[in-house]
C-alpha cells in the first residue's frame, strides 16, 4: 500500500514532518483525520489501537503507516523516512516540547548512520527547532560531527568514571584522548551539563562483590574534566542510582548510598569542580533549575 501520514489542521508537529516530505520529495498520501479522513483513520485506529500512543487530548499526531510499520511523532517519523529503522537507537525516545526536540541519545544509535542522523538534525535546525542531546564520553566521533555544525543547543554528557575504570563500569574502554575529545566537544555547546552516575558495578579485582566508585575516584573524574578543559567551573553533577531498578540481580540487592555518603563524593568533586552538586538524573537531563 502507499504510505499514509495522518495529520490534523493546525498540528505543529505535522507541519514539521510535511516540510521534510517536501524537501526530500517523498511521495506520501496525507490524510487530515478531522476533515478528509475520519473514516479512514477510524479503520486504521481499530486495527492498530495497541500500537498507538495517546496524549491527554487524544492520539499523538502525526502518525505514519505503510501497511506494516507504525511511527508516531516528529523524530520517529522523520528518522524512519530518512533511514528506515536504522536511526531508531538515536531517535526512539525523541519528543517535541515547545521549541525543543529532546530525547536524542547519541550513545544508543549505530554510528554507521551518522550522516543520516546529521541530515535529520539539520532539518530540525531548518524548521527552527532547538536540539537537546544526550551522550556518553565514548561518543567523541558523533559529538565532533554534531558540534562541528552547531546542531545542538543543549547537551547532557555522562562521564562515567576516570578513563582507566571505564571498561569495568561502562562495558567498554574509553581511551584518555577520546574522553578528552568528548569533553572538549561538550563544553562547546551553548548549554551543557556533565554528570557522573554512582551505580554499583563489578571491579575486576573484587570478583562478584558489587562496588561503587569511591569518593576519590569521583574526585579523579572531576580532576580530569578540569585538566582537559582548563576550568574548575563546569556544571558537574553527581547522580545517585537506586540499585533496585537495575537488571542484574546481584547489583539490584546492593545497598543504595546514604545521603551522608553522597556528601563525601561532593566534597571530593568540589576540589576540582567547585559547582559540583548532587542531583537526580531527571533533574540533570531535563535541565531543571
Amino acid at each position: 500500500m502507499k504510505p499514509i501520514l495522518y495529520t490534523a489542521e493546525g498540528c505543529v508537529k505535522c507541519r514539521i514532518v510535511k516540510t521534510f516530505l517536501v524537501q526530500r520529495s517523498i511521495p506520501i498520501e496525507q490524510v487530515d483525520i478531522k476533515e478528509s479522513g475520519p473514516t479512514s483513520f477510524k479503520h486504521f485506529y481499530a486495527a492498530n489501537r495497541e500500537r498507538l500512543a495517546r496524549e491527554p487530548e487524544g492520539i499523538a499526531l502525526p502518525v505514519f503507516y505503510d501497511g506494516e510499520v507504525v511511527r508516531q511523532g516528529v523524530g520517529a517519523i522523520i528518522g524512519y523516512l530518512q533511514a528506515r529503522d536504522n536511526l531508531d537507537g538515536f531517535l526512539r525516545r525523541c519528543e517535541l516540547s515547545r521549541e525543543w526536540i529532546r530525547g536524542i541519545d547519541l550513545s544508543s544509535g549505530n554510528p554507521d548512520y551518522t550522516e543520516d542522523l546529521l541530515l535529520v538534525l539539520r532539518h530540525f535546525r531548518h524548521v527552527g527547532l532547538k536540539v537537546h542531546l544526550a551522550a556518553e564520553a565514548g561518543d567523541a566521533g558523533l559529538l565532533a560531527a554534531v558540534t562541528r555544525e552547531a546542531l545542538a543547543q543543549r547537551l547532557t554528557l555522562a562521564v562515567a568514571a576516570p578513563s582507566e575504570l571505564y571498561g569495568w563500569l561502562a562495558g567498554s574502554q574509553v581511551p584518555p584522548e577520546v574522553l578528552a575529545r568528548s569533553l572538549e566537544c561538550a563544553i562547546s555547546v551553548r548549554q551543557y551539563r556533565l554528570f557522573t552516575q554512582l551505580r554499583p558495578f563489578f571491579r575486576r579485582s573484587a570478583g562478584v562483590t558489587p562496588d561503587y566508585l569511591t569518593p576519590a575516584e569521583v574526585g579523579q573524574t572531576a580532576a580530569t574534566i578540569a585538566s582537559v578543559t582548563g576550568s574548575k567551573k563546569h556544571p558537574y553533577f553527581i547522580v545517585p542510582c537506586d540499585p533496585a531498578i537495575l537488571e542484574n540481580e546481584h547489583l539490584r540487592r546492593h545497598p543504595a548510598l546514604t545521603q551522608i555518603q553522597l556528601f563525601k563524593y561532593r566534597t571530593e568533586a568540589r576540589r576540582y569542580q567547585v559547582f559540583a552538586e548532587i542531583r537526580d538524573l531527571s533533574w540533570v537531563c531535563e535541565f531543571k533549575e
